[in-house]
């Protein structure tokens, strides 16, 4: 006879079913058996977009255009508007401008012998020298630098016209009739007038203009000066903001000797 009662196996009473606890319950449902999806390792993505280190970059090849009747380029003037043009860059990075002006002077002797002289071969090495890339060969459409920026030159800065006119030489002007009507406008009467394109370098077109002539008329002159391509259009702005293109420039508050802003749409 044992101190503590016995009882026999198997008579211990059952253990309470634990109750449910929603949020234990919400914590645990996820089923053992199911698995977590797992990220592809054979699946790759193709891209269509050529990477940023990689741009178009095509031979350096001759340039050829042909100036217009209304306005001639003898080989003095062409070399005082380039020389003008090389002497006023102020954005981008010196050394390309640099490289472009070599090349370019490459160019020009390569021409003036006669296409012979090597000067296309020495100017693409120069270009390549300071890492800029011609996306479509032809430098009147511009060069791009290592980091991306644009610089535009224009095509009378590339090469001479194919119809270059001599020194001396008279040029073709417009028919007597269609001068006809026209007011005489003394040199007294205009004001020149200098206006800074937001393109092809940012080049600074100089022209006189009427002091009663309206912006419209400034724009055309800008742009047929500047040899822009028909399909281009050309707004005159001072100060940051866009003149009217029927008012005059001293009616919109101009001053004369200050600069204009041509922005090139199209």
């Amino acid at each position: 006879m044992g101190c503590c009662a016995s009882r026999a196996a198997g008579t211990y009473p059952a253990s309470p079913s634990p109750q449910p606890n929603s949020s234990r319950a919400a914590i645990n449902t996820t089923p053992s058996n199911t698995a977590l999806p797992r990220p592809s390792t054979t699946h790759t993505t193709t891209s269509h977009h050529r990477p940023l280190n990689e741009r178009f970059n095509v031979p350096l090849r001759t340039h050829a255009w042909a100036a217009r009747k209304s306005k001639p380029w003898t080989r003095t003037k062409l070399d005082r508007e380039r020389i003008a043009f090389f002497d006023t860059r102020v954005t981008g990075r010196p050394e390309i401008w640099g490289a472009i002006r070599a090349a370019v002077g490459e160019l020009h002797a390569e021409a003036k012998n006669g296409g012979e002289g090597g000067g296309t071969a020495t100017a693409q090495t120069i270009i390549d020298a300071v890492g800029a890339t011609l996306p479509t060969g032809d430098l009147a459409d511009g060069v791009y630098d290592a980091l991306g920026a644009y610089y535009g030159i224009p095509e009378w800065v590339v090469c001479d016209p194919v119809n270059v006119t001599e020194e001396g030489e008279v040029p073709e002007v417009e028919d007597e009739d269609d001068s006809k009507g026209k007011v005489v406008v003394t040199e007294r009467e205009t004001v020149k007038v200098t206006t800074r394109l937001s393109e092809r370098g940012g080049i600074d077109v100089r022209v006189r203009i009427g002091r009663g002539e309206t912006v419209k008329t400034l724009a055309r002159m800008v742009a047929e000066e500047s040899d822009l391509p028909p399909q281009k259009h050309l707004k005159i702005a001072y100060l940051g903001k866009i003149l009217r293109e029927n008012d005059t420039l001293v009616a919109q508050g101009w001053r004369e000797g200050h600069m204009l802003n041509g922005l090139v749409f199209g």
